[in-house]
């Protein structure tokens, strides 16, 4: 596993050292339509007024910017602009412009033995001088305190920049503790980073470097849900407008081992449910990337390229597979 992150990490070194375009991104596109995975977060930024608020994801893959959530015109990188006088939320003191995980797969128990994924490749290309610590990925709890493990970036000094992981310790302290994984960096060095987390035992890659903690029910319960967050949240806030940190983001994506919903359900339709022209003009949406998004739960009945897979029960939901998807009242499925 080791070996495949240096692998990658060198690849992607090799192509932008060649100018090569290793992410594929759209400078003209918003971060919605270049980053597929929004559609599983939600973010926390602020208005213009730089008052706190939060976006929804649906916002996000219609195509959301802001001053503080953009496109870069360059390279088409998702750029996280967080200003050290922003606007907070309830639970912190510092400003953020960061993106909080709600679906595929949010709100994990300690316990879940299915292993929950976030990779990312990021720059930090600017921290403010007084104290240059962004907050670059998290895995978060939904209870007080339950920050499993924050990656921080500290520096602005070409070549004396770092990343750390800052776990929580397995005890009931929760005291932090940092474990640096990668070093001699610069403003605008890029930084490939993995979480993963199986049973409680969380492990952070930087760079192909990794370190573990591991956390049991005996301090954090089994009542706590975890998500992942990625972004921009500047461990230091003032009253300047200067004070500023920018990361930039090249690629987001979560991946799990859950089960893949079965190609095929036991459910007919018969063919008296439609009318005879009505299966000729099914309404079809954007094609779904593999176990990406939920579908509402509206109780109705599917059928998936002329195969019938799938039976979605009020008040419930189910992850299906990628396709062209119609509906038995001829309406588009909505994303979740």
């Amino acid at each position: 596993m080791k070996n495949i992150h240096r692998w990658i990490w060198s690849m992607c070194l090799i192509a932008i050292g060649f100018g090569l375009p290793a992410f594929g991104l759209d400078p003209k596109l918003p971060p919605g339509k270049n980053f597929d995975w929004l559609s599983a977060f939600k973010l926390q930024t602020m208005t213009a007024s730089l008052a706190f608020v939060e976006v929804k994801a649906e916002t996000l893959v219609n195509g959301f910017t802001s001053k503080y959530f953009y496109t870069d015109s360059t390279d088409g990188s998702m750029v996280f602009f967080t200003p050290s006088n922003g606007g907070t939320s309830g639970g912190s003191q510092y400003p953020r412009t960061e993106l909080r995980q709600t679906g595929f797969g949010a709100n994990w128990k300690l316990t879940d033995t299915t292993t929950y994924v976030m990779t990312a490749s990021c720059k930090v290309t600017k921290a403010p001088s007084a104290n240059p610590t962004v907050t670059i990925g998290q895995v978060h709890g939904s209870a007080d305190n339950s920050e499993l493990v924050e990656l921080e970036w500290n520096g602005n000094s070409a070549g004396n920049c770092k990343v750390s992981a800052m776990f929580q310790t397995n005890n009931s302290a929760g005291s932090n503790y940092f474990v640096q994984l990668a070093g001699g960096l610069s403003l605008g060095s890029l930084v490939t980073y993995e979480f993963q987390m199986k049973k409680g035992v969380l492990t952070v890659t930087v760079n192909g470097k990794s370190g573990t903690q591991t956390y049991t029910t005996q301090y954090y319960g089994t009542t706590d849900g975890y998500y992942f967050k990625a972004g921009n949240y500047l461990q230091y806030s003032s009253s300047s407008a200067s004070a500023v940190s920018e990361v930039k983001f090249y690629s987001l994506e979560l991946s799990s081992t859950a089960p893949k919903p079965p190609t095929s359900i036991q459910t007919k339709i018969h063919t008296n449910q439609f009318a005879s022209n009505e299966a000729a003009s099914c309404v079809s949406i954007n094609s779904v990337q593999n176990n990406t998004f939920d579908l509402n739960a509206t109780a109705k009945l599917f059928d998936v390229c002329g195969r019938h897979i799938a039976y979605i029960n009020q008040g419930s939901s189910r992850k299906l597979p990628a396709g062209f998807y119609f509906s038995k009242t001829m309406n588009p499925l909505e994303k979740k």
